[in-house]
């Protein structure tokens, strides 16, 4: 166990140091409502002592301001920032602002970056952002555009932001004299706590406790900190960090909501073992903590899902992560585009059937085959469509209680169905044994109600596709579905 300290520091005594981003939060995400905040605080607290004509001795006793703690943990003589980096490279940027309007202090370039045997090296140090760095602070050429890292591109963009809100409401900082005031307040009366450890385990768990200012870190951001600081090589952690950090923007572009969807579904098909029990005073399980915070489920379920060495933690990400979220990306693909013969993961996601996604990548093994995790994905799908009409056309419910149970069960079975032919027939079993089935009864009596007027609908548009396709007929399933003309297709039409 190591020591833990917590010092206010100056926002000069802080970066007179020279940081390492550690793996909790090596991308740059503040957005231009951040900076914007983080400005606005900054300005507004320096105008409420600030008075014109003041001499720069009189800042020492201006008003203080608080801007939050930072977690720091040193390890092997260096200095990483397990939380707070965001605030850390902001300040920078504005630090690099305000030596443009006062090119002749000495004591700002000391703040923004180091010189060491000749080599420049700014104090927060991140060598994907070095080139924009280097850019902003020379006004050198710089196409963002051309830019690879995410997180490069944004510091660029932020720090037209900065450099464009400073002087904002005509508060008319950009003269001279306030510009040196500022300046002077920024670097010594604006303070943060800094909490300091030597010890991993210890910077993980202030970590996991802590929000960065105006945006907190989402669980996938933890749990990918958490993985990647258990990996002991630098290279292995490296590409780790680049695999996670590609896939995950992968899976953002495309929903915002995948980002914390895919780990939930990734976890819960292969490793949940438990579910709360349908009884009274029933207690929460793996399949609900991992809903929840699967980040800290992860943490604590370690040991019982395989993460006991730093291999272990290597595989998990470039290996488990990578087949997973490549599979859970080709299945929500599917979800939003009619594409042959995924047709039934389409259909089942249009009738809102959230955990489709589970199910789909539970019988999938680590080694499987593209063809063959595709054909399981398509069988499982099919499965579930069938299981989706059956449940409506006999008026049984589809709501998340009421099935959450069965499907957590079938989930872990689908997990020894390694086989294909052996998934079919196990799947098979499944609807042979459902107590709800396509009988003429079942039809006959079948009407549209308020809570199923969407499948309702859905279903009509579908036999009438299949009709016109059959019959060579020109069609388009997406014109049924089409809800904004305002001659829109309805159950009547269809």
């Amino acid at each position: 166990m190591g020591k833990i300290t917590a010092d206010s520091r100056t926002v000069d005594e802080l970066l007179s140091y020279r940081y390492d981003v550690d793996y909790y939060q090596r991308e740059y995400r503040w957005e231009k409502r951040q900076v914007a905040e983080l400005v606005e605080d900054l300005v507004g607290k320096f105008e409420d002592s600030y008075e014109p004509g003041d001499e720069r001795e009189r800042v020492a006793r201006y008003d203080t301001y608080f801007l939050g703690s930072v977690v720091i943990a040193e390890r092997d003589g260096h200095r990483f920032i397990v939380d707070g980096q965001q605030r850390l490279t902001t300040l920078t940027l504005l630090l690099v602002h305000l030596h443009r309007l006062q090119p002749s202090r000495a004591d700002i370039p000391s703040r923004i970056f180091s010189e060491r045997y000749g080599k420049q090296q700014f104090n927060i140090g991140v060598p994907e952002r070095t080139a924009a760095m280097q850019a902003i602070y020379k006004r050198d050429v710089y196409d963002p555009a051309a830019e690879k890292d995410p997180s490069a591109r944004n510091i660029w963009d932020r720090f037209q932001d900065t450099e464009s809100l400073f002087g904002i409401e005509e508060r008319e900082l950009d003269g001279r004299e306030p510009v040196a005031h500022f300046t002077d307040w920024l670097l010594h009366n604006v303070v943060l706590v800094e909490i300091l450890t030597t010890d991993e385990e210890d910077a993980y768990t202030v970590f996991e406790t802590m929000n960065d200012r105006g945006l907190n870190l989402s669980p996938a951001e933890m749990l990918k900190g958490y993985l990647l600081s258990r990996i002991e090589n630098p290279a292995v952690r490296e590409q780790a960090n680049d695999l996670w950090r590609d896939r995950m923007l992968a899976l953002i572009q495309r929903s915002k909501d995948d980002e914390l969807d895919f780990p939930k579904a990734w976890l819960r098909a292969r490793h949940a073992a438990t579910i709360r029990e349908r009884k009274k005073g029933a207690v929460n399980r793996d399949f609900e903590h991992i809903g929840t915070a699967f980040h800290k489920w992860v943490r604590e379920q370690s040991g019982n899902i395989g993460l006991a060495t730093p291999s272990a933690f290597a595989e998990f990400v470039t290996v488990d992560f990578e087949h997973y979220s490549r599979h859970y990306l080709r299945a929500r693909s599917w979800a939003e585009d009619l594409t042959e013969p995924y047709e039934a993961v389409f259909f089942n996601a249009l009738n809102n059937f959230t955990l489709q996604y589970p199910m789909l990548l539970a019988p999938i093994e680590r080694g499987d085959p593209e063809e063959l995790a595709a054909e399981k994905m398509c069988v499982v799908a099919t499965f579930l469509d069938i299981y989706i009409a059956r449940r409506v056309v006999n008026y049984r419910s589809l709501g998340y209680s009421a099935i959450v149970y069965t499907m957590f069960q079938w989930i872990k079975e689908l997990r020894r169905q390694h086989d294909l032919d052996q998934l079919r027939v196990f799947l098979r079993e499944r609807l042979d044994a459902m107590p709800e089935q396509f009988e003429w009864q079942s039809f006959k009596d079948f009407r549209r109600h308020q809570q199923n007027q969407s499948f309702v609908f859905n279903l009509l548009a579908r036999l009438t596709y299949f009709v016109e396709r059959r019959s060579a007929k020109p069609t388009s399933f997406r014109k049924y579905l089409d809800r904004s003309p305002a001659n829109r297709y309805d159950v009547e039409h269809v």
